[in-house]
């Protein structure tokens, strides 16, 4: 494997996805009283934009399969990976 990195030091985003860890959103970005369904569709957006909208590598991490992934992007209306 050969990591291509930005700079002298090499990061968490220099990382290939399987070596490094997702990036989601951070726990502090959901408000208290947000519904089961923002939080979800906040999850899944952010883990769209971190696979840059792969979504075969988004639904790892969110730990449901791609098929399930694909209906909820369409339930959330996140269609085009946002």
């Amino acid at each position: 494997m050969v990591v291509v990195m930005r700079d002298d030091v090499l990061g968490v985003d220099d990382l290939p996805y399987d070596v490094a860890p997702m990036q989601v959103q951070p726990a502090a970005s959901f408000m208290p009283g947000m519904t089961i369904e923002e939080a979800e569709r906040r999850l899944i957006a952010g883990a769209l934009e971190s696979t840059s909208g792969n979504r075969a590598e988004a639904s790892k991490p969110l730990g449901i399969g791609e098929r399930t992934l694909y209906r909820k992007i369409k339930e959330y209306n996140l269609e085009g990976g946002r």
